[in-house]
């Protein structure tokens, strides 16, 4: 056990710390445009406003975990265009008397993130998908869909920026 202690200050210097900080980013891109997303979503799927909150929180995860800074337009470097292509409720488990238990909520997001300086394509993906589960609390009503919801769209967010930002 003794002989073991002496490598754990060796193992822990070579580990290094990892951070998802914009390491791979072309260096000649300083800012962003986020534009409000897109929505292709149809009929109930609509009173669900998620594509002013996606935006926001991933403007938010940019200036957050990145060198980025936000920029309008005109004056940006790059830009993350994004579009909803599909929000989706679906029941994840039932009781023994065939009632649900809890429900797995889905949004699938078409986006594309651009350096304008050379205008080239970083990343792109037109499925990307992101769920949450949440349990029936038939005394909240929606309030669990609401709050699986904020969640979906942090994870969403902070998955694209890691994407989006990181050579894998």
């Amino acid at each position: 056990m003794k002989k073991m202690l002496w490598l754990l200050p060796l193992l822990l210097l070579h580990c290094g710390v990892y951070s998802f900080r914009s390491g791979s980013l072309p260096p000649e891109i300083k800012t962003v445009y986020i534009p409000i997303f897109e929505s292709e979503l149809q009929g109930e799927e609509t009173n669900i406003d998620i594509k002013e909150r996606i935006t926001e929180t991933l403007q938010e995860e940019f200036t957050r975990t990145t060198r980025l800074t936000l920029a309008d337009e005109e004056n940006s470097d790059s830009i993350f265009i994004g579009s909803l292509r599909r929000y989706t409720r679906e029941v994840a488990n039932y009781d023994e008397s065939e009632n649900p238990i809890d429900y797995k909520i889905t949004l699938i997001i078409k986006c594309e993130f651009t350096n304008l300086v050379a205008d080239q394509v970083i990343w792109q993906q037109s499925g990307f998908a992101s769920f949450e589960f949440y349990e029936v609390d038939e005394s909240q009503d929606d309030l669990g869909e609401e709050e699986a919801l904020e969640q979906l769209i942090d994870k969403a967010a902070r998955d694209m920026v890691i994407k989006a930002t990181e050579n894998w």
